[in-house]
């Protein structure tokens, strides 16, 4: 594997690392006694959902993960005001999961934000993407919040989801 930095001529290859997200269930999410928690409600069959497009963002530092010379990930990460490194977007091709390629991204981007001085990084995702939610809970990063309306005006299928807030200090 290699993790490459993104370059102009890559725009074409960031949105061909998005695979339909797998709904398998739901992330409950609780806050109690001053500490999140969260668990999983699945599904009896799996669906599918078809993501966004990525628009590169100029302040964003991008990687791309090349597997037998194909681009088979990517992660987006740019410096917030709260002194974290603010993943935008991390997407691994469905057939390279499991495989390593999210870990190295995730290790990147955690040498980035030390080489920038930042407390830790955090991410959005969405109550119904319970592999994400697993993954970032093995790399170290814990739920600081939850955001029930951050969706509801987008219509079908985005307006019943949850946005949940993830965070992994670095200290």
């Amino acid at each position: 594997m290699i993790i490459q930095l993104y370059r102009q001529q890559d725009e074409a290859f960031i949105n061909r690392t998005k695979d339909p997200i797998c709904i398998i269930g739901r992330i409950r999410v609780r806050f109690e006694n001053g500490q999140w928690s969260w668990d999983e409600v699945l599904d009896d069959k799996i669906t599918y959902k078809q993501q966004a497009p990525f628009s590169v963002d100029p302040d964003s530092t991008i990687w791309i993960a090349w597997m037998d010379g194909k681009p088979v990930g990517h992660l987006a990460v740019r410096a917030d005001w709260n002194h974290y490194a603010w993943i935008d977007e991390i997407d691994v091709l469905a057939a390279y999961r499991g495989q390593g390629v999210g870990s190295a991204l995730m290790a990147e981007a955690k040498g980035w934000a030390k080489d920038h001085q930042l407390a830790g990084l955090g991410l959005e995702s969405q109550d119904t993407n319970v592999p994400a939610a697993r993954f970032y809970q093995r790399s170290g990063f814990r739920i600081g919040g939850l955001n029930t309306a951050f969706y509801r005006h987008l219509g079908k299928p985005y307006q019943d989801e949850y946005a949940v807030f993830w965070y992994a200090d670095l200290s």
